[in-house]
């Protein structure tokens, strides 16, 4: 059979559906769109104390009047000594888009105490299908090892409350470093929809102290569920619920969520060239495998190239991203 001969141009006139924007942050662990952590809790401080210039406060949160959290952060870091004593942390996400996600890099965010310049780089990384430790739960990639990782100011100081006892008035000793780290083979790693964990620690030698998504006037957020990898002397390391225990003593636990972005597009079918835009290119690359009788091509993969592949591709690009 003889496969008519199709031109760019002709295809461009059929598949016109409005091109899709890149996506470059897919998800955020901290619920306040995509491009947010969840950190900030404002310029001013519960005291009154204004921020540093240019950069606001993340304030550990009260409930009522006379229960708080506690907790700055909590550790993910390497041992000094390369013992099995490393702390990883683990949170989940869902893809939800139909036809998955293409994430290519994470970003978490952690402090050490007096850092003036940027104090972390490598890390090490894993994402899971189910949750870690867990029979059954896989994990689905890792990193060979430390990656290279780029830390910079977030813009945030970490502060204890400054309104329920013991107060402690905030200062500009905890920055707050966004790392940045790339996932996955060089085009990204692909997740079908589904829920997923990921768990990481910091490889350097500097103290790395996350703290938790943190949102004004609430100690905790609904569904709230990270968790924890650290080994008691003498046991196997097991993971365990992260919670703020309070203050005072007799405050409520709370379960924590912890702040992550993860960076990339959404999958799309007619996305042949995978840089998250629908455009000429991705005609070319079509018509290209057509017209040259290329199996990739075959779209409802029944073995001929014929002008159903080409509906195919057009009602795939007209649904755009």
């Amino acid at each position: 059979m003889t496969t008519p001969r199709l031109s760019p141009a002709l295809l461009a006139s059929l598949a016109i559906a409005p091109l899709a924007a890149a996506q470059p942050a897919l998800y955020s662990n901290g619920r306040q769109g995509p491009e947010s952590p969840g950190l900030a809790t404002g310029v001013v401080a519960g005291d009154g104390t204004p921020a540093p210039a240019g950069s606001a406060w993340s304030e550990v949160q009260r409930s009522g009047l006379f229960e708080a959290n506690g907790v700055g952060g909590f550790a993910a870091q390497a041992a000094p000594d390369g013992s099995p004593g490393a702390i990883r942390l683990a949170d989940d996400f869902t893809v939800a888009s139909p036809l998955g996600w293409r994430v290519r890099a994470a970003a978490f965010f952690a402090y050490t105490p007096g850092a003036t310049a940027a104090p972390f780089g490598p890390m090490n990384v894993r994402v899971w299908s189910g949750r870690p430790g867990d029979a059954g739960s896989q994990v689905v990639w890792e990193s060979a090892g430390a990656i290279t990782g780029t830390s910079v100011f977030a813009g945030l100081h970490r502060a204890f409350s400054t309104t329920v006892a013991p107060m402690t008035p905030p200062d500009a000793t905890r920055p707050i470093w966004r790392t940045t780290v790339a996932l996955g083979p060089a085009d990204g790693l692909l997740l079908a929809p589904g829920t997923y964990w990921i768990d990481w620690r910091y490889e350097g030698e500097a103290l790395a102290f996350t703290p938790p998504v943190t949102v004004v006037g609430a100690r905790t957020v609904t569904g709230a569920n990270a968790i924890q990898l650290r080994g008691v002397p003498g046991l196997p390391a097991s993971w365990a619920p992260v919670i703020d225990t309070g203050k005072p003593s007799a405050a409520v636990d709370v379960a924590q969520d912890l702040p992550f972005l993860l960076l990339g597009v959404r999958a799309c079918q007619a996305d042949l060239n995978d840089d998250g835009e629908l455009t000429f290119d991705d005609i070319q690359l079509f018509v290209g495998a057509y017209n040259t009788s290329d199996p990739r091509a075959d779209l409802n993969e029944d073995g001929e190239l014929t002008f159903d592949d080409v509906q195919l591709f057009i009602a795939r690009y007209n649904a755009g991203c």
